[in-house]
């Protein structure tokens, strides 16, 4: 199971200790161990802060900073980490007393306006020069598409350009914008295909969807509709959701009376913040009211482990009963069966006259009920102590 540790602890021990110090323990590279700081806003020790400490000296720690949005409070000392870093309980601290909710203190309206303040009202260029780098890829596919179709005189409907409509190059400039105004303020926007549909959103340790299309395509993908094209509207509509297949958007805006897409980039952005947060504190705050669930849900099935193991003690000990007395009965009944013998054979003995032939039946009868009577054979010796000494249950 991987190491957990908060911010403020991680951030303590790399200010005690050099990262090369903690490769092994941690079991990741150097680079990898100053990544997951730099992701969490830990900052690190420079080579003149241990110089400084080795010749005695003290140099000035800089404060941690407060946890970003969407920020994660704990760290994951694992290679690929889960985010956000769900609690993994001992025993003992399930059943421990539930904590209480998590309170978090800044109001996500003062997110808001912070982050509206970093980005700014950001202009959309006309045009599509000086790109993301995605974006640049993407129409760098586009002209080549453009030119095998020039160069062989038709075009294929599969490989025919993708962003030559007034449409999509006005929707690529508006996701463009975003792209640049979010890394602005230290999110990403991710493209996972060559249509730019397939967008993430990135904060910190949040991840989200976005749907940027024609309003009457996000409908009907909201609605589950996949077969057939909608009648486009040319009113541009950006979705985002926590959850790819979920129906309602947590956020959504579009061209309206507010103003083209292209007017409210740094308000969106701004909100792109707000609700990483708000999805990470929901997820803290479910994390705890699952607890309490967990908590009864273990507590319920120690009940029943324990009703199980108490039903099979007292099967084990009703079946070893009944071995018993099964095992007693029959020594009893071999011990009436040899006794029977013998008495025939004192019976014989007394009745018939004597002779060599007699002697030998009764030699031979006696020791038919020596080896079957269990007091002489020996067999209820070696039972006994077994069965005095036993304990039902």
């Amino acid at each position: 199971m991987a190491v957990i540790h908060s911010r403020e602890e991680l951030y303590d021990l790399v200010w005690r200790t050099r990262v090369r110090d903690l490769v092994k323990p941690f079991g990741l590279s150097e680079p990898t161990i100053k990544k997951r700081c730099s992701e969490k806003d830990i900052p690190l020790p420079s080579a003149r802060y241990w110089t400084q400490r080795d010749k005695g000296n003290q140099p000035p720690i800089p404060h941690l900073p407060p946890r970003g949005p969407g920020m994660d409070e704990l760290v994951s000392i694992a290679p690929n980490p889960q985010r956000p870093v769900p609690l993994y309980l001992t025993e003992e601290e399930l059943l421990g007393p539930v904590p209480d909710p998590p309170v978090f203190i800044e109001p996500l309206e003062d997110i808001r306006q912070r982050y509206l303040t970093v980005v700014g009202d950001p202009d959309v260029p006309r045009d599509l020069t000086g790109p993301h780098h995605k974006i640049r890829a993407l129409l760098a596919e586009d002209a080549e598409r453009k030119r095998l179709q020039i160069e062989r005189g038709y075009a294929y409907g599969s490989d025919a350009p993708r962003f030559e409509s007034a449409f999509e190059r006005r929707r690529l400039r508006v996701l463009n914008a975003l792209m640049m105004s979010t890394a602005k303020a230290g999110g990403l926007i991710k493209i996972w295909d060559h249509y730019a549909r397939s967008t993430m959103l990135h904060i910190h340790d949040i991840t989200m969807h976005l749907h940027l299309d024609d309003a009457a395509v996000c409908e009907k993908r909201q609605e589950r509709l996949y077969s057939g094209d909608p009648a486009k509207t040319g009113v541009l509509q950006l979705d985002l959701q926590r959850s790819w297949d979920q129906r309602t958007p947590d956020a959504c805006w579009s061209d309206d009376k507010g103003g083209p897409m292209e007017e409210k980039i740094g308000a969106i952005v701004a909100e792109f913040f707000v609700q990483a947060e708000t999805a990470y504190r929901a997820f803290r705050i479910s994390e705890n009211s699952h607890r309490a669930y967990r908590k009864a849900a273990h507590i319920e099935w120690i009940a029943k482990a324990k009703e199980k193991a108490e039903k099979e003690r007292i099967e084990r000990t009703e079946r070893l009963q009944k071995e018993r007395i099964d095992h007693l009965m029959g020594m009893s009944a071999d011990h009436q069966r040899a006794q029977t013998i013998r008495a025939f054979v004192h019976s014989a003995a007394d009745t018939l006259s004597p002779s060599p032939q007699l002697e030998n039946w009764a030699a031979w009868a006696l020791s038919v009920a020596a080896d079957l009577d269990p007091i002489s054979n020996g067999q209820f010796s070696a039972t006994l102590p077994n069965i005095a000494t036993t304990k039902p249950g």
